[in-house]
Formats: structure tokens, C-alpha cells, sequence
């Protein structure tokens, strides 16, 4: 291990100290807010290293990366991708402070856990070998299963936690597969190597001439590739994969949710990104095939959508949809774009940070009316029945949440949908775009009706907005979630106002 490797790995030592030394604070005395502190400065510490890699570091290194051996690549792409992780991470750890703060018993565990499983999403946006993706993906799901069931007492929190732990596991065991096909058709694990083994450019001879699948190889390949998306298919819940979203979404505390939605998403996709770009002999028919998974989830999330009464359900569905969009880029990426004028790369980084801040603030505003000492937390549409007559600001800032995310003008949501319009429009993928605009018409009814419920008169519920009023009046650790969302809101209303300096900073890396 050389000072090299250190400073590139440097995120993550900030990451891995910083829950060491919440643990260590647990075992001497319990309090969960001292361990959200601990757990926060370790993630701005993360956010610190992120930023000095970028401007310091790797201008000065050759070819702008580092490598960690053969396992992890730090580059400006890796860099982005882990900085949007660091931060819905970031995000969580405060939630998780204004939702456990009403729980007698002490719930330390909770912030290592959050601070382990984006220890591995950061490490999923710098692999580029089979190996670390392995472990970064299950050093991010791993903890997922324990939080998602951290309520035990909880029977919906409980149910949740199994059945994410059972399909996980399936999905795990496609991946690996894939990844043992893949090593005996080419000689390598590493996605950087497959351009150069012999294997490899044999087969990629084989599909230049036009004789895709008479080498022997490549029949194989296009198997390990297929299982892989498979694999992570699931982890990004796209149409076919999707059935656990919403029952996971549904019974998982609310800050496990908001992290399931966002970091976990966010990771796997950069993984599959890299995949798509670095493994060079994918026929198009593999692309035909994502198009098609691209179209069913872009309408399939969004009709499943529209006959949900559970705000975590709709949000649920909705990413499904969310990620159909994105998935577009993808197809555009592996080869289908002529040089359009809008860059993909530019265009995925944005749609994910938008899509990501968004859907966090969403869920501070969802956990401030949550409890966890109730069955279920506060997301039934009628709980938020008459939220603005109460709490005019958090209604406004969830409705900023509903239009951006549904795509209306002069909102982020609006801005990054743009710009993935303009990836099909340029790659000439007028099925996909279609999709993409009846999708969006499907799902702004079902966001409108979130508004239209928070301004209708209030009535009184035995379940309806009891843990608000604490929550809601800010004051100590109630008020994390309140700042988190304040926050969230002016981001989002000014990047869809004036976007040109998110885009600047995004075109920088």
C-alpha cells in the first residue's frame, strides 16, 4: 500500500473511520446523536477528499486517473458518481436522526449501518473490476437488509427487511453467474482488460465482419452480459424486476427508503453504465433488448402508479419509471448516438442528481410527519389531507417535490428531463422518446393528486398527522429533517429557475 493508493482511496478511509469511531462512541456511551454527528463529519470529511481528488489531484496525474491496482479506477466520472452518493448518504444520516429521535430505546446502530452501505456505493462508482463490483455491491446491500428490518417490532418493517433479503440474494446469484461466464469466455474479470485479451479481440473482430455468434465466444459473452443485467436489474428495479419495490419501499423506515431510492439506485446505475461502455463487443441487439426493458418500465411504473393511495408506493413505482427514463442514455451510450449536441455523460450525471434531490426531499418532509413507533409510517394520501392549512411551508416544499419530479417547467425535475429528450431526439430513438413523453403525462396526474389531497380541507383521522406536531415545530435533533428539506427546496426551485451553473460544474468533470 503506497501513499498513492491512500490518496486515492482517501473517501473511503474518511468513510470507514467514521464509523469506527461511532462505534466506539456507542460501546461507551449510547445516544443517537452523538453517533449522527460522528457519522456526519466522517461524510463532509468524504465530501472533502471527493473534492480535493477532483481539483488537485488528478489534474496532475497521468491520463486523469488513479489506480488502485487493478480493482478501482478513481477518475472524474467515478468522482461524480461518488460525491451524489456521499451526499444522499449525508442526507439519510440527518433523517435517520429526526426519525429515531422518537424512539426510547437508542438506535446508534442505524447511522454505521447507513455509513457501511455507502462505503459500498462509493466503492461501486470505482470499480472497474469484477471483483471489487462484487464487493461493493453486497458491502451496499448487506446493510440494507438489517436497516429495511431495523424496526423488528414493526410487522411491515419486518416483511420488508425478508423479502428484501431473499431477492437479493436471487439476484445475487444471477450476477455471480454472470461474472463466472464472462471470466471463462474472455480470461479477465477486469472491465479494463477485456478490450486487450486475446479473447477479446477476437471476438470483436468476429462482430466488426458481421458474424455475431458464429465464434464461439460470443454467444457466451452475450449470456454473461444478459445475466449481470439481470442481476442488476433487480438492484435498480426495472420492468421485469420490480415486484419488491413497492412492498420494500412500503414497510422499510422512512430514512431507508429515502436511501434505497436515491444512493442504491444512483450506484448500481454507474455500474451499469461502466459495464455498457467498457465491454466493446455488445451487439446491438443487447441495446435492442434494454430499449424494450426501457419502454415497459417507463410506462409499467407509471400506470402501476396511478392506482396507489401509499405515498411510499407511488414513489416506489415512480423510480421504476424514473430509471426507464434514464435508461435511455444508456441505449444512446452503447453506440446508437451519431453526435448529437447534447452530451450523455453530462446529461445521466444531471438526471440522477436532480432525480436524487427530489426524491430526498420528498422524504424530509415525509419523515417529519413519520413515526416509528406506529404500524406504518405517515404515507397514506390521507395523512397528508390538509397538510397545508397546518404546515404551509412543508406542504409548499413537498409540492415543489411532486411538480419537479412530474417535470413542469421552471423545475430541476423539468431541466434534467430535457436533457434526456434531447439524448433520444439525437440518437434518433423515437420509441423511446415517445415513452418518455406519454410516461410523463401518465404520472402528472398521479403527482398532482399528492398537491390536490394537502390542500383539501382537514379532517379528523386516528392515524392522520399524529406525530406531526412535534416533528414539525423544529427544536433539537426534530429539527434535522426540517433544515434537510429547507435546503433541498431552495435547490430545486433555483437550479430549475437557472441550471446553467449545475451544468457548468457537471461539463468541469
Amino acid at each position: 500500500m503506497t501513499l498513492d493508493f491512500l490518496t486515492a482511496i482517501s473517501p473511503l478511509l474518511a468513510l470507514s473511520v467514521a464509523v469506527l469511531v461511532t462505534m466506539l462512541l456507542t460501546a461507551r456511551a449510547r445516544g443517537v446523536s452523538q453517533s449522527a454527528w460522528a457519522m456526519g463529519m466522517g461524510y463532509l470529511a468524504a465530501m472533502a477528499c471527493v473534492v480535493w481528488l477532483a481539483g488537485w489531484v488528478l489534474p496532475s496525474a497521468v491520463g486523469h486517473h488513479l489506480h488502485v491496482g487493478a480493482l478501482l479506477q478513481i477518475d472524474r466520472y467515478g468522482l461524480v458518481f461518488a460525491g451524489m452518493a456521499l451526499i444522499g448518504g449525508f442526507v439519510c444520516n440527518w433523517l435517520g436522526l429526526t426519525y429515531l429521535a422518537k424512539l426510547p430505546e437508542q438506535g446508534d446502530e442505524f447511522f454505521m449501518l447507513i455509513g457501511c452501505s455507502t462505503m459500498g456505493a462509493v466503492l461501486l462508482a470505482f470499480s472497474v473490476h469484477m471483483a471489487s463490483l462484487f464487493v461493493g455491491l453486497e458491502l451496499m446491500s448487506v446493510p440494507l437488509y438489517g436497516l429495511a428490518a431495523y424496526l423488528f417490532f414493526n410487522r411491515l418493517s419486518m416483511e420488508a427487511g425478508i423479502k428484501y433479503l431473499v431477492l437479493s440474494a436471487m439476484a445475487t446469484c444471477f450476477l455471480l453467474f454472470g461474472m463466472a461466464v464472462l471470466y471463462a469466455a474472455s480470461g479477465t474479470l477486469s472491465l479494463n482488460e477485456l478490450v486487450h485479451s486475446t479473447m477479446a479481440r477476437s471476438m470483436l473482430g468476429w462482430t466488426i465482419l458481421g458474424h455475431v455468434g458464429e465464434h464461439p465466444a460470443v454467444s457466451w459473452v452475450l449470456l454473461a452480459i444478459a445475466m449481470m443485467v439481470i442481476g442488476l436489474g433487480f438492484k435498480l428495479s426495472i420492468v421485469p424486476f420490480h415486484f419488491w419495490t413497492p412492498d420494500v419501499y412500503e414497510g422499510a423506515p422512512m430514512p431507508v427508503t429515502a436511501f434505497l431510492a436515491t444512493v442504491s439506485k444512483l450506484a448500481v446505475f454507474s455500474v451499469l453504465l461502466r459495464v455498457v461502455l467498457d465491454i466493446p463487443f455488445i451487439e446491438p441487439r443487447f441495446f435492442t433488448l434494454l430499449s424494450v426493458l426501457a419502454v415497459f418500465s417507463m410506462l409499467g411504473g407509471n400506470l402501476l402508479a396511478l392506482f396507489q393511495k401509499n405515498i411510499k408506493r407511488i414513489l416506489g413505482y415512480s423510480s421504476i419509471a424514473h430509471l426507464g427514463y434514464l435508461m435511455i442514455t444508456l441505449v444512446a451510450a452503447g453506440g446508437m448516438n451519431q453526435g448529437g449536441m447534447v452530451d450523455i455523460g453530462e446529461s445521466i450525471a444531471l438526471y440522477l442528481g436532480v432525480y436524487m434531490l427530489t426524491a430526498l426531499g420528498t422524504f424530509c418532509v415525509m419523515t417529519q410527519v413519520s413515526s416509528p413507533w406506529h404500524e406504518r409510517d405517515a404515507a397514506r394520501l390521507d395523512d397528508y389531507r390538509g397538510l397545508f392549512w397546518s404546515h404551509p411551508y412543508q406542504a409548499a416544499s413537498l409540492s415543489l417535490m411532486m411538480i419537479s419530479m412530474a417535470g413542469v417547467p421552471l423545475t430541476a425535475g423539468f431541466v434534467g428531463k430535457l436533457y434526456v429528450a434531447s439524448v433520444a431526439m439525437d440518437a434518433h430513438l423515437w420509441v423511446m422518446m415517445a415513452s418518455l413523453v406519454l410516461g410523463s403525462a401518465i404520472g402528472l396526474y398521479y403527482y398532482l393528486r399528492v398537491m390536490v389531497v394537502m390542500f383539501l380541507p382537514a379532517r379528523h383521522s386516528p392515524v392522520a398527522m399524529l406525530p406531526a406536531p412535534p416533528a414539525l415545530t423544529g427544536g433539537g435533533v426534530t429539527s434535522a429533517a426540517l433544515l434537510c428539506g429547507i435546503v433541498i427546496t431552495l435547490i430545486t426551485w433555483v437550479v430549475g429557475l437557472y441550471p446553467t451553473p449545475l451544468m457548468a460544474l457537471i461539463g468541469h468533470f
